[in-house]
């Protein structure tokens, strides 16, 4: 906050608080599309007559609930920093959900122990109950986005505990399957793990999880008939092959013969530039990919923003099978995101600017089916071992 001395702590936040409100309904094209607006206009009021009452901490978590009020449906972009302007902490283990449950997937040296660890509970409070406390404050696109934004707020100490999990954010508690084991938070710059959200590199990847530095390649898999496509982001080029490019590749390989099947894969990818979407259907549509039982897309979760819509339009101009979990990302979303600096606390707020629709208009549910659901386990990841590949290869 500000040290003026001319202006109350209290005034200060109320001053970030109409900043917000005011640059919320600038910024989104529909930001009342799950709420009515006399609703939200009730939280907010409130939240301003309780910041007397509240911690500077308080009125974050608070204001992370105001902001996710509107952000149930389509609105994953919406968000804000949990470190810029906050002084917060970070708990430096990286926990994935899994179908057998979340799970430790990356660990900083000193917690090492905890890696590959099932994660039961924090503090007291179970897991189920955990997700109850907690979910108020996680914009999101659908049930899965969902899922996956919950490991940020899991290891966010403080946020932790001013919702009443833990007693102490120095000392945060964690339950996993082997017995509690504490763990010290520190700060986000010495954090140092691959990634909060995505998964990291094992040390025996799956196909999937290399080459992860590029944001397209491929494989031939010649012994299984397969052509493997790997998208990593939405991007135009990977290094010097631009995407018309590489989709020609892919056709000049597949009138060389013995490709029986197309996979393309955009797990963990968290999206990039809508605008290619086009570009990319252009090659997926031609005849020679798009026939009944050829072309198949992987997704997860982690499959988000312009990757959901990609997997939209696909759904719509292909007849593409799709594999694995549901996107996280819906094909009609709030994107293109503007970042708001609130005036005294520094906040970082993302306010998503653009409705994109991709598929299909008339039917565009929050998450795609699909035609063969499939999700590795914990230990599967561990291993090196991808069930989604593995029911079209022989090896």
């Amino acid at each position: 906050m500000s040290e003026d001395p001319e202006e109350s702590r209290d005034g200060q936040w109320r001053e970030d608080l109409a900043h917000l409100v005011d640059r919320m309904n600038e910024i989104h094209p529909d930001l009342y599309h799950t709420v009515n607006r006399s609703v939200f206009e009730q939280v907010r009021s409130r939240l301003d007559s309780e910041i007397p009452s509240l911690s500077d901490d308080q009125v974050f978590v608070e204001f992370l609930r105001l902001v996710a009020l509107p952000a149930t449906e389509r609105d994953g972009h919406m968000a804000i920093s949990f470190f810029e302007g906050t002084g917060f902490q970070i708990v430096p283990i990286q926990l994935y959900r899994f179908a057998d449950g979340v799970f430790v997937v990356d660990a900083a040296p000193a917690h090492s122990q905890v890696l590959g660890m099932k994660l039961l509970g924090i503090g007291e409070f179970s897991l189920e109950e955990v997700n109850r406390v907690i979910d108020p404050l996680i914009p999101r696109d659908n049930e899965n986005s969902l899922i996956a934004f919950r490991n940020l707020v899991y290891i966010t100490p403080e946020i932790l505990e001013v919702l009443g999990i833990i007693e102490d954010a120095d000392a945060p508690m964690y339950r996993f399957d082997s017995g509690p084991v504490g763990i010290s938070p520190v700060a986000p710059n010495q954090y140092g793990l691959e990634s909060i959200y995505n998964l990291p590199t094992p040390s025996n990847p799956p196909l999937y999880l290399t080459d992860r530095n590029e944001n397209f390649w491929l494989e031939h898999l010649q012994a299984d008939g397969i052509l493997y496509l790997r998208l990593n982001a939405v991007q135009p080029t990977s290094g010097s092959e631009d995407l018309e490019e590489f989709g020609q590749r892919v056709l000049a390989l597949i009138d060389a013969g013995g490709i029986e099947r197309v996979i393309l894969d955009l797990r963990q990818n968290n999206g990039g530039n809508n605008q290619l979407i086009p570009g990319i259907l252009d090659f997926l549509t031609d005849d020679r990919i798009d026939q009944a039982g050829r072309l198949f897309v992987f997704t997860d979760r982690n499959t988000f923003s312009a990757a959901g819509n990609l997997v939209a339009a696909i759904g719509s101009e292909t007849s593409a099978q799709f594999v694995g979990v549901s996107p996280g990302g819906s094909g009609s979303q709030y994107g293109d995101a503007e970042r708001v600096d609130l005036p005294n606390s520094r906040f970082a707020v993302f306010i998503p600017s653009r409705h994109w629709i991709f598929g299909d208009p008339g039917s565009q549910p929050l998450m795609h089916p699909m035609d063969v659901t499939i999700e590795p386990t914990g230990r599967e990841f561990l291993d090196g071992y991808d069930p989604l590949l593995a029911l079209y290869t022989v090896g």
